[in-house]
Parts: structure tokens; C-alpha cells; sequence
């Protein structure tokens, strides 16, 4: 995927990997959410203003989507 992204033009520090869900409760997220890779980004498009940042320490940062771009 960061390699179809390079070829589009936009540079690798542009790019984040985000995974989406409905929402916290959803049991897609609870089945998935071991699953996602540390340190990239979780939304849920019941909080669309935030984006949840995974850690591999135990510890999850929640950022405002704004931030990011």
C-alpha cells in the first residue's frame, strides 16, 4: 500500500494507516482490534473527530483528526 501511495506522488511521511470500524462497541472491532498493528491509527465513524493511536507499552493516545492533517 505505501508503495501505491509513492507512486501516486505523496511522499511516505504522508501517509497514515488507519483502520475503520462503526464504532467501539461493534463486534468487528472487538474480534479485530488484537489484530491491528501497533502504532497505527483506529477510527470510528461514531467519533469522527478523533483518530485512536495503538501502542505496543498497553497505552492508546487519542488524537483529534484535525491534528493529523
Amino acid at each position: 500500500m505505501l508503495n501505491l501511495a509513492r507512486e501516486a506522488g505523496f511522499p511516505a511521511g504522508h501517509v497514515t494507516f488507519v483502520t475503520a470500524f462503526l464504532d467501539r462497541s461493534s463486534v468487528v472491532f472487538k474480534r479485530s482490534v488484537d489484530k491491528i498493528a501497533w502504532g497505527t491509527f483506529v477510527w470510528f465513524a461514531s467519533e469522527p473527530e478523533n483518530l485512536m493511536q495503538l501502542f505496543d507499552d498497553g497505552n492508546v493516545r487519542v488524537k483529534r483528526l484535525a491534528d493529523r492533517l
